[in-house]
């Protein structure tokens, strides 16, 4: 039978439309999330896992710092600036190497020609001034007498003359690393070419969730009646739930989190050979990006955090220009690692820490689990992920030893200008019509007006949403799975 609840009349809950009397009908429905954050008697339904809904996941945190925000096409995109300064490399190709086109390296002329990638080559200019790395070649500053394009060949002559280069074989050139230092001009010169800057579009798209609740009509009488204030209105009226819901919607969001986290593009379209649902091509997750344009920090063979592996992160995230907070998604493994690190310097030692990520309140990080410490100017926010430890998710595929490092802060697209988040969640919506989550009943059980004939109700839940990540090239999957 249907059982009646009364809560606090002063809450205030988003969603929803009060009935004047305690009837089932489409608008005055609540689903189990909104109940669960009403904070009223739940009966028979699964408290903690309503409570922690929508704070345990990676998209309950978007939502939190508001990283959330809507597109009107199924693609989405932005563009990302490279890196002003580029370190270039050298390709061992002995013929390059000689002045004066012959096989052997020329010991008589101060000039040599290197040889870097095609690419690279575009971007070097004619009286760029370079300097080596100091290794072999002995750090030596050069200046670019000419660049052919096509090839990669690069004439350049040291400054400090023929024998200025410490070992001069092709084997020290293969791989050798340099950078641009300036360049330098003679009298009654030419200005130089210039520069285009350089961006990358990038591409994401989203995809569409869809998940079901169904209940016979004799189990459809077990709904709950609460009596709450509208948030409209503000008058006192009912509002009702299903029981046995509550997983149902916990399932279709942890579903939505993995797949976001875990999913990957097709090499192709995969037709379905009925038509029933189309062209399916899949879609690139987070840590598809990260693996392909991110940071991969495989710790080699430890199984413990270490001051060395710290300082690891740090460089590797400095390199990459990366945000000076970071928020680690750590699995249970990794999460004790991080623990046993931190003891063995200060257990409450917050190192002055950023709290940026979270709106700079540091009483938020609290409230979603995190906690943090501070290296070298890097301030790392930690927290148990579920989604890595649960053991019919990622628990069973190996991420209790991994880490997902996020940079927190905002940065600028370099064509639109925009303040951009490092992680958003996109969803669809156009001409008023919002597809960022929807929810509908159906059947002739429990509601006032029947939709159809079937002696059942069902719940129906569709959302159409994609992750759009900014900078992949600062984002780190870690692992100490020796």
């Amino acid at each position: 039978m249907a059982q009646s609840a009364t809560g606090n009349n002063s809450m205030q809950a988003p969603g929803f439309t009060v009935a004047g009397q305690a009837v089932s009908t489409i608008d005055n429905y609540v689903d189990a999330t909104t109940i669960g954050n009403l904070n009223l008697q739940k009966h028979d339904m699964n408290e903690t896992l309503i409570k922690r809904y929508g704070t345990q996941g990676l998209s309950g945190f978007l939502q939190a710092v508001g990283n959330v925000k809507a597109t009107g096409s199924d693609e989405f995109m932005h563009f990302e600036e490279r890196m002003i300064h580029e370190e270039f490399s050298c390709i061992a190709d002995s013929a390059a190497f000689a002045a004066d086109g012959t096989s052997a390296i020329a010991t008589t002329d101060d000039e040599r020609v290197i040889k870097v990638s095609a690419a690279q080559a575009a971007v070097l200019r004619v009286n760029s001034v370079i300097k080596f790395q100091n290794s072999l070649l002995g750090g030596e500053v050069c200046l670019v007498k000419a660049v052919n394009t096509t090839t990669g060949a690069v004439n350049i002559l040291p400054y400090a003359g023929d024998n200025a280069f410490t070992s001069d074989t092709e084997a020290n050139y293969d791989g050798a690393k340099f950078v641009v230092i300036g360049l330098e001009f003679g009298k009654g010169s030419k200005q130089p070419t210039g520069l285009e800057p350089l961006v990358d579009k990038k591409f994401g798209r989203t995809a569409i969730f869809k998940e079901s609740y169904a209940v016979s009509g004799s189990d459809a009488t077990q709904v709950v009646y609460v009596k709450v204030n509208s948030p409209a209105t503000g008058k006192s009226g009912y509002v009702w739930y299903l029981k046995g819901e509550g997983d149902t919607r916990q399932r279709f969001n942890d579903y939505m989190e993995a797949q976001m986290m875990f999913m990957e593009k097709a090499v192709s379209t995969m037709p379905d050979p009925s038509g029933t649902y189309g062209n399916l091509t899949g879609y690139q997750g987070l840590l598809s990006h990260i693996l392909e344009d991110g940071i991969e920090d495989l710790a080699g063979t430890n199984t413990t955090i270490t001051t060395a592996a710290v300082d690891a992160w740090v460089d590797a995230f400095d390199k990459q220009r990366g945000a000076k907070e970071y928020t680690a998604w750590c699995g249970l493994n990794y999460n004790i690692a991080i623990d046993d690190y931190l003891a063995t310097k200060n257990a409450s030692y917050d190192g002055g820490a950023q709290w940026g990520a979270f709106n700079n309140s540091k009483d938020m990080a609290l409230n979603l689990g995190f906690s943090s410490f501070t290296r070298a100017g890097y301030t790392f926010h930690k927290k148990n992920y579920d989604l890595f430890n649960d053991r019919g998710m990622g628990g069973s595929l190996g991420y209790r030893t991994k880490a997902l490092f996020i940079p927190a802060g905002v940065s600028k697209d370099p064509k639109s200008g925009d303040s951009l988040p490092a992680l958003s969640m996109r969803y669809r919506e156009a001409n008023g019509y919002s597809r960022k989550m929807e929810h509908w009943l159906t059947g002739s059980a429990v509601l006032k007006n029947p939709t159809d004939t079937e002696d059942a109700l069902r719940c129906h839940y569709r959302t159409e949403r994609g992750l759009q990540v900014y900078g992949a090239n600062r984002f780190m999957i870690s692992d100490i799975d020796g």
